[in-house]
C-alpha cells in the first residue's frame, strides 16, 4: 500500500487473511494458504491503484474479489461498479460508498 510500512502492511494482511478465512472460509481452503495470500495481496494493490488504501476500503475490494473471483474487475455485472472505482480524482471514501450503493442497488451485494 502506498504510505504503509511493511510492518504495518503485513499486519493489514493478516486482518484481512482472517476476515476472509471467516467469510469465505470454502474457497480459501479451496485456494490454500498461500493461495489466499496471493489473492488478498492482489486485491490490496488493485485497491492502492485505485486510491483506496484504508483498511475498510482495502477490505471491501478484497471482499469483492473473494465474493465474484480473481477476475471481478472484469465481470460484466459489475461493470458500472468497476468504472466507478477507476475514476481519479474520486476520494476512496466516496468511492467506498459509491460502489456499496451500486451494489445494493443493482442487487449484486
Amino acid at each position: 500500500m502506498q504510505a504503509l510500512n511493511a510492518p504495518l502492511e503485513a499486519r493489514l494482511v493478516e486482518r484481512l487473511l482472517q476476515m476472509v478465512g471467516l467469510a469465505f472460509a470454502d474457497s480459501c481452503a479451496r485456494l490454500g494458504e498461500a493461495g489466499t495470500r496471493r489473492q488478498v495481496e492482489q486485491a490490496i494493490a488493485r485497491a492502492d491503484a485505485w486510491g483506496m488504501v484504508t483498511e475498510q476500503q482495502t477490505a471491501f475490494v478484497v471482499w469483492l474479489l473473494f465474493r465474484w473471483g480473481a477476475a471481478f474487475d472484469t465481470e460484466p455485472r459489475l461493470a458500472a461498479l468497476r468504472e466507478l472505482l477507476q475514476v481519479a480524482g474520486v476520494s476512496g471514501d466516496e468511492k467506498l460508498a459509491l460502489a456499496t450503493r451500486r451494489l445494493a442497488a443493482d442487487g449484486l451485494a
